[in-house]
């Protein structure tokens, strides 16, 4: 079947108006869409109000009341941990005075008797020495009787 001119035209024509009817649907539903029924903010707010907002205040002061009471923990090991820095340090302060104390006695002990050891090696030096002295005379003295 063959269409005329006449019929070819109308059914254009026919075409253009039902896309030209269709984009001012399209740009009517888009009007509708960009025009909330309720506004954006006035459904932001219904949401916002919908929201349980006592549980999360709740929650919010618990997450706080764990924060202080971990705030305090915290404070309190840092106090005992400067209390026994303080009395690891004095104790460690006593000890190293003992020990000084203690080590300077022992070497005043040491000096002492190393001054005696020597007193007595002097004195048994010159006993040794006195004693060669007169075997060297008796030598001295027998010599000269054989000599003689």
């Amino acid at each position: 079947m063959a269409f005329t001119a006449e019929q070819m035209a109308a059914f254009t024509v026919i075409m253009g108006v039902g896309f030209l009817a269709s984009i001012g649907a399209n740009i009517v539903s888009m009007v509708k869409v960009f025009r909330r029924n309720p506004p954006i903010d006035q459904t932001l707010h219904e949401f916002a109000r919908s929201v349980d907002l006592k549980a999360v205040a709740t929650k919010a002061e618990a997450d706080l009341q764990t924060v202080k009471i971990n705030a305090e923990i915290a404070y309190a090991r840092r106090t005992e941990f400067e209390q026994f820095r303080t009395e690891t340090q004095r104790v460690c302060t006593a000890n190293h005075t003992r020990i000084d104390k203690t080590l300077g006695e022992l070497f005043s002990i040491q000096r002492n008797m190393v001054d005696e050891l020597n007193e007595k090696l002097d004195r048994n030096y010159e006993a040794l020495a006195s004693w060669q002295r007169g075997i060297e005379r008796q030598i001295g003295h027998l010599e000269a009787k054989q000599e003689g």
